[in-house]
C-alpha cells in the first residue's frame, strides 16, 4: 500500500470550462475561469439531439449532412450524440435541426468537472460520523448488499481493500479509458459513501455493506462531456442502482437547465433512483446565480435534483460551498474529509465529499426500510429530520440517526416465534405466525379480568435463535392495538437474574401503536440462554381497573409483527 497522502483539488465545471471562482464587484460578480481546451473544443462541435417520443434514430440520420457522425446513443433519453468536424459546421447544423419536426430539442455538448475545494485545514480523524449521528445509526443498520450505490465520477481503484467483494457492473463512458481511477476523485467519493467499516483497516464509509457501482463519466484529468455523463447516468439507472452519487457539475451562462439534464433527472426518478448531486464550490447562492452572474449550475439548478452543500467540523456551512434555500436541499460534512484514494487514503474537501455522504445515508435508509421505499420517502426521511444548523439551505445538516428512525421500516422480519403462551386472556384469532409478518391478520387475545389489575392481556413469545455469532445487533418491533385505552409493556426475560426486564411502555388504543427495542450483540447475550432461546412478554392492562369486582371484560388486544430483524456483522 502506498503511504497515506493529502490532496486538495480545485475542480468545478463551468459550462465548457474547467474551474471557476467568483469575485464580487459592486454587488455583482465576475465569473473567472480556466479552461480544458481539448474537451472545450470537442464539446463545441458536438450536438445532443433529443428526438420526439415516437420518432426514430434513422429518421434523424437521413437528415444529417455527410460530415456529421453519430458517435453515441442514449436510448433511455432518445438522445443522439452527433459530432461535426468544426464548430462552424456544428453551429450551422444546430440551426437546421431546430426546424425539424422529429427533433424535440438540440443543443451543444458541455464539459463538467469533479468538484472539490483547495487549501482547507486537515483534521486527523473522521469527524463527520459523530457530527451527523451516523455512529448511532450503525446500531440500526450498517448497510445491505441488496442496495447498490452508483458513483458516476472518475472511476474507482478496483483493487482497493475497502471495496473488496462489493463492486458490481463497473463501466466506463470515456472513450479509450478503462474504469480504473487515475485521478482519484471517484475513489475518494466511493469511500465516503461505502468504504468497509469494522474491518480493521483504513476508514469507515457511511454504508459499510452496500454494493458499489463505479461508472466512469470523467476522464483521467477529471473532466467529461455531457454526453458521457448522461450516458453514464442512464446506464447506472438501467443497471439497477438504487442511489446515484454525482459529485460533478458545471455552470452554464444561460437562463434554463438544458433539456437533456431535465430528462435524465426525470428518468432516474421514474426508475425510483435517489439522485444526489454536489452543489459546487464557488460560495454563491444558487437561488440567485442567474440574476447575479447570468449563469445556472447543472444539474442542481433543476429543482428536483437532491442538491447537497458542505459543512465543516463545527457544523458550519463551509465558506466554499454553494448554498440556497430553494435549490440546496441539505448539507453534509465536506471539509477535510478522510477517505480512500488509489492505493491508500487521504483528505479532500468540497461539496464533492458532502454528496457521497448523503448517498451513503440514502443506502442506509434503503437497507433498513427496504428497496421498495420510494426515492421521495428516502429523501423526506433526511429532510424532515435534519438539524436546523447550518443555515443557507432548505433543511440543514443531515441527521443520519434521525433519518433512520423516521424512515418506514421493512416489516418482513427474520424470525418467527417457535411458540406462544397466553398467560392471561383467551386467544380469539390468529396464530404465532401473525407475530412475525405485518399483514392484515392479527394475533387477537381477549382480556381476562384479574383481581386488582382488572382487564389484562399477557402472553409470551419464545424464539429459538441458536448461533448468533454473526449478529451485530437486533431490532424487535411489536405492533398492537386495543379496544379501549390500555397500558402496555414489552419485556425480555433475563435467564440469569430470572426476571422480566421492561424495554418499552406505551398507552395504546384502537390505532396501531409501535413498540420497539434495540439491542447490540453484547446486550442481546444477556437475554438469550445457553440454548439460544429468548423470551419476549407482552402485557396489556386496561386503564379502567375493576379491582376484583368479578365482572367479565370483553376488551381484546390485537398484535402483529412481533418479530426480530437481525443486523449482521
Amino acid at each position: 500500500m502506498k503511504p497515506s497522502i493529502c490532496r486538495f483539488l480545485t475542480l468545478v465545471g463551468v459550462a465548457s470550462v474547467a474551474a471557476a471562482t467568483i469575485a464580487q464587484s459592486g454587488g455583482k460578480g465576475t465569473l473567472k475561469t480556466s479552461t480544458d481546451p481539448v474537451l472545450e473544443a470537442l464539446a463545441e462541435r458536438t450536438l445532443l439531439v433529443g428526438l420526439k417520443k415516437f420518432e426514430s434514430a434513422p429518421a434523424l440520420r437521413n437528415a444529417l449532412p455527410s460530415d456529421a457522425a453519430v458517435v453515441q446513443e442514449i436510448p433511455a433519453l432518445k438522445i443522439e450524440v452527433v459530432r461535426l468536424p468544426s464548430k462552424a459546421s456544428a453551429d450551422a447544423l444546430l440551426t437546421n435541426l431546430k426546424k425539424l419536426d422529429i427533433v424535440r430539442y438540440v443543443g451543444k455538448d458541455g464539459v463538467q468537472k469533479a468538484q472539490a475545494f483547495p487549501n482547507d485545514p486537515m483534521y486527523p480523524r473522521q469527524f463527520s460520523h459523530a457530527r451527523t449521528g451516523a455512529n448511532l445509526g450503525w446500531g440500526l443498520t450498517i448497510g445491505s448488499p441488496n442496495v447498490t450505490v452508483a458513483v458516476v465520477d472518475t472511476g474507482l481503484d478496483l483493487a482497493h481493500e475497502e471495496f473488496a467483494g462489493r463492486i458490481v457492473n463497473p463501466m466506463s463512458f470515456v472513450p479509450g479509458e478503462s474504469v480504473d481511477d487515475v485521478f482519484g476523485h471517484g475513489t475518494h467519493c466511493a469511500g465516503i459513501a461505502s468504504a468497509s467499516g469494522n474491518n480493521g483497516i483504513g476508514v469507515a464509509g457511511v454504508s459499510w455493506n452496500s454494493m458499489i457501482m463505479p461508472v466512469k463519466g470523467l476522464n483521467n484529468s477529471g473532466s467529461g462531456l455531457d454526453s458521457w455523463l448522461l450516458g453514464a447516468l442512464a446506464a447506472a439507472t438501467d443497471a439497477g442502482a438504487n442511489v446515484i452519487s454525482y459529485s460533478v457539475g458545471g455552470y452554464r451562462f444561460q437562463a434554463n437547465v438544458p433539456q437533456p439534464w431535465i430528462d435524465i433527472v426525470d428518468y432516474m426518478h421514474a426508475n425510483n433512483v435517489v439522485f444526489v448531486a454536489a452543489s459546487a464550490n464557488s460560495g454563491v447562492n444558487l437561488d440567485t446565480l442567474f440574476s447575479d452572474f447570468g449563469a445556472i449550475e447543472v444539474p442542481c439548478s433543476y429543482p428536483p435534483t437532491f442538491a447537497v452543500g458542505a459543512s465543516n467540523s463545527k457544523n458550519q456551512l463551509s465558506g466554499f460551498s454553494n448554498y440556497g434555500k430553494t435549490l440546496v436541499e441539505i448539507v453534509a460534512p465536506g471539509e477535510s474529509i478522510l477517505s480512500t484514494l488509489p492505493g491508500g487514503y487521504g483528505y479532500e474537501s468540497g461539496t464533492s465529499m458532502a454528496c457521497p455522504y448523503i448517498s451513503g445515508t440514502s443506502a442506509l435508509l434503503f437497507s433498513l426500510g427496504g428497496t421498495t421505499l420510494s426515492y421521495t420517502q428516502v429523501q423526506d426521511a433526511m429532510t424532515s429530520t435534519a438539524f436546523a444548523a447550518p443555515k443557507g439551505c432548505m433543511h440543514g445538516l443531515v441527521n443520519v440517526f434521525g433519518a433512520l428512525r423516521a424512515v418506514p421500516v421493512d416489516t418482513n422480519f427474520d424470525a418467527t416465534p417457535t411458540s406462544v403462551n397466553i398467560v392471561y386472556g383467551t386467544l380469539t384469532g390468529g396464530t404465532a405466525a401473525d407475530l412475525a409478518v405485518l399483514d392484515d391478520s392479527f394475533f387477537v387475545v381477549q382480556a381476562a379480568t384479574i383481581p386488582i389489575y382488572g382487564p389484562t392481556v399477557m402472553y409470551d413469545a419464545t424464539y429459538n435463535f441458536g448461533d448468533l455469532s454473526n449478529v451485530h445487533a437486533m431490532l424487535l418491533r411489536q405492533y398492537v392495538k386495543a379496544d379501549v385505552p390500555t397500558n402496555s409493556t414489552l419485556n425480555l426475560w433475563d435467564p440469569v437474574k430470572l426476571k422480566w426486564v421492561t424495554f418499552s411502555s406505551n398507552l395504546i388504543g384502537s390505532g396501531v401503536s409501535t413498540m420497539s427495542t434495540f439491542l447490540y450483540a453484547a446486550d442481546m447475550a444477556k437475554y438469550i440462554d445457553g440454548n439460544g432461546v429468548m423470551k419476549v412478554r407482552y402485557s396489556g392492562f386496561g386503564r379502567v381497573r375493576r379491582f376484583g369486582d368479578g365482572s367479565t371484560s370483553t376488551q381484546s388486544v390485537s398484535a402483529d409483527a412481533q418479530g426480530i430483524k437481525f443486523i449482521l456483522k
